[in-house]
């Protein structure tokens, strides 16, 4: 009986309203629902749009203004392909000859302030292109300003850092160092040498004069070596940059003549002092080995033994007690590299450097006790 009266309410129940409020909350959530959709779709749309301007090749025009006849110059032509390395899409491409297109060329110098040649000027969509790292922003371009030397530079009308080498040897000399070395290191450096000059000690004399220099040989190097940063930063340590702009070198390695006193500097006399009763003892000749890989010039070596009266005498004045040794005259210190290490091994005496560890090398004889030494590390071995 309940359940009949249940049911006769709900047959009677007017389901419009709920109907209509359920079609609106469909209504709504479909729109919601597309609004997301749309929205999603659109940012989608959008990020594939920027990928894809993102992945799709900066468009540039460029125009390359070459220095004129300077084969040597700074090669342009490794900062082009860089360039096209890049994700590029090359549309035009200009070469210009700074003499051949001189008027056309002029435009551009003068719009981009360009001060040096060869350069490239690029323009286009720089913005997709991390060009500014290795050139620099100038109006509506992108323009090469990093010439090394040689380069042609615009405001003079030359070309710079094309190098004269002079060199001035000694006369009566064939013991002294030979130039070319220094030559061959600053040819190593990359600096471009145009000429080499090589004149006598009686040619240079007006040079020698006029930059004041004290040993030959040397070498003068024109005012454009200053174009290279390799001199520029380190020739302080060799030389001198002179008032006219020149490179004197002035710290060669010796042997070289003394223009002051007119000898020559640098040769070397090495005397060994042993013990001819001493059999054990280490063999002295393996100094010279030592004192040959630093690039000493002996002029002269002989051998003293202690138990000779000239031997004794020399043990004596150079204040020795350990033999054997070896013993080099005060040239030895002109040779900077070997004398920074031989002054922790031996002591001066008299002006000449006696070696003093000897435990370093072997058995050794102490001429003040008469003891023969082994030193540990030797009988271990």
């Amino acid at each position: 009986m309940a359940s009949s009266k249940f049911f006769k309410k709900l047959n009677s129940f007017n389901y419009e309203p709920v109907v209509h409020i359920l079609g609106i909350i469909i209504v709504v959530l479909f729109i919601i629902n597309l609004f997301f959709i749309t929205s999603l779709t659109s940012s989608l749309k959008q990020k594939v749009s920027e990928a894809n301007e993102a992945a799709r090749p900066a468009k540039l025009d460029l125009i390359i203004i070459n220095a004129p006849s300077c084969d040597k110059c700074f090669d342009i032509k490794s900062i082009v392909a860089n360039i096209k390395s890049g994700n590029v899409n090359i549309t035009s491409e200009e070469v210009l000859n700074f003499k051949d297109a001189f008027l056309v060329a002029s435009e551009y110098i003068s719009k981009y302030d360009i001060e040096k040649l060869p350069t490239v000027i690029v323009k286009g969509e720089l913005n997709k292109t991390k060009l500014h790292e290795t050139l620099i922003s100038v109006g509506d371009a992108y323009v090469f300003t990093k010439q090394t030397a040689p380069y042609f530079n615009i405001g003079s009308n030359s070309i710079k850092g094309f190098v004269t080498v002079t060199i001035v040897n000694a006369d009566g000399c064939s013991e002294c160092a030979d130039i070319g070395i220094a030559l061959d290191q600053i040819n190593t450096g990359g600096i471009v040498i145009q000429d080499i000059i090589n004149l006598s000690e009686k040619e240079s004399k007006e040079l020698t004069d006029k930059y004041k220099i004290k040993k030959l040989p040397s070498l003068i190097l024109s005012s454009d070596a200053s174009e290279y940063s390799l001199i520029k930063q380190s020739w302080n340590s060799v030389g001198s940059e002179e008032d006219d702009g020149s490179f004197v070198l002035r710290n060669f390695l010796p042997p070289y003549k003394n223009l002051e006193t007119g000898k020559i500097d640098g040769l070397v006399s090495l005397t060994y002092v042993v013990d001819s009763s001493c059999s054990e003892c280490y063999n002295v000749s393996v100094h010279k080995n030592i004192i040959n890989s630093y690039g000493l010039k002996i002029a002269g070596e002989k051998t003293l033994d202690v138990n000779t009266p000239e031997g004794l005498e020399y043990t004596k004045l150079n204040g020795i007690n350990l033999v054997p040794t070896a013993v080099l005259s005060s040239d030895a210190k002109l040779y900077s590299a070997f004398y920074r290490v031989f002054t922790q091994v031996s002591n001066e005496s008299n002006g000449n450097l006696v070696f003093t560890s000897v435990e370093l090398m072997g058995t050794y004889k102490d001429l003040q006790s008469g003891e023969v030494i082994t030193p540990k590390q030797q009988e271990v071995q």
